[in-house]
């Protein structure tokens, strides 16, 4: 009979774990391009049917609201019917030279409209009435005045205009503003003021223009009357030494600027501003 081992020296048997296969961390996978246009192009058909969605219900409010901002129709007359033919008259345009005498000098060639109801040349004086005087003198027959108005003056002068210089000083202006050169039809002309002349006690109201046609010396001038003075005292003193009781000037370049400013009283800027009118109406005719 076999005899039974203890237990106790058998030898134990070890079985060694099972390996478990390890498997490698997964990389992180990159996003396709596919995919970022898929949402781009799903973003912008979202969008695009949004602004749509809106767009036609501001056009439903806006059709529901026009039938009540249009105004009633009517089955009257229009309105265009009812206009009286008055007030479809053309209006005009009135002439301000329309009625003024025409002074004209053949020799010369040149015609000036001047108003009716100032004074022309060797008129008699009223001191009341504008002065209007137009000469003129051939340089070949000249004869020589004094205060500038000569031969050699004039055919300096002459010269001068002819390229657009002023030339000498007109005798007795002192208003260096006043003294420009202007063209009338084409031509050179120099024009001045007088204010007064000799002394400090001959005040006078003198706009004139000079220019050279046909070999003459043309001068327009227009004054008005001493007693101008009367009516705008603000611009006047008393030198009683010397004039008595005379008004004299208090400065005339004040008053000059005042001219140009249109500030002046009435009566001075309708005389300033008719001298304006009467050159602008010369014509030449030959």
């Amino acid at each position: 009979m076999a005899t039974k081992q203890p237990l106790s020296s058998q030898t134990p048997i070890t079985t060694p774990p099972p390996e478990i296969p390890q498997t490698p961390p997964a990389s992180p996978q990159k996003k396709s391009p596919n995919i970022i246009m898929i949402t781009f192009m799903v973003l912008l058909l979202g969008a695009t049917g949004l602004l749509a969605f809106q767009n036609y219900q501001l056009k439903q409010q806006l059709a529901q609201q026009q039938p009540n901002s249009l105004p009633p129709t009517s089955t009257d007359t229009p309105p265009s019917a009812n206009i009286t033919p008055s007030t479809l008259t053309p209006t005009t345009t009135v002439n301000p030279t329309a009625d003024w005498e025409m002074y004209e000098n053949k020799t010369t060639g040149i015609e000036v409209k001047y108003p009716k109801d100032i004074l022309l040349n060797d008129q008699p004086r009223d001191s009341n009435k504008l002065h209007l005087s137009i000469y003129s003198k051939d340089l070949s027959n000249y004869t020589d005045q004094p205060m500038g108005f000569d031969l050699k003056t004039a055919t300096s002068d002459k010269v001068a205009l002819g390229s657009g210089d002023y030339g000498s000083k007109v005798f007795g202006s002192g208003i260096p503003g006043s003294e420009k050169v202007i063209k009338v039809n084409g031509l050179y002309a120099k024009t001045y003021i007088n204010f007064q002349q000799l002394d400090v006690c001959n005040v006078q109201f003198t706009r004139g223009l000079i220019f050279y046609k046909n070999d003459h010396q043309i001068n327009i001038y227009l004054q008005a009357p001493s007693n101008y003075a009367n009516k705008m005292p603000n611009y006047f003193t008393q030198d009683p030494e010397n004039c008595g009781s005379q008004l004299v000037w208090k400065s005339t370049e004040d008053f000059y600027t005042n001219l140009e400013n249109n500030s002046a009283p009435k009566i001075a800027l309708d005389w300033y501003s008719l001298f304006n009118q009467i050159i602008s109406n010369i014509k030449f005719t030959n």
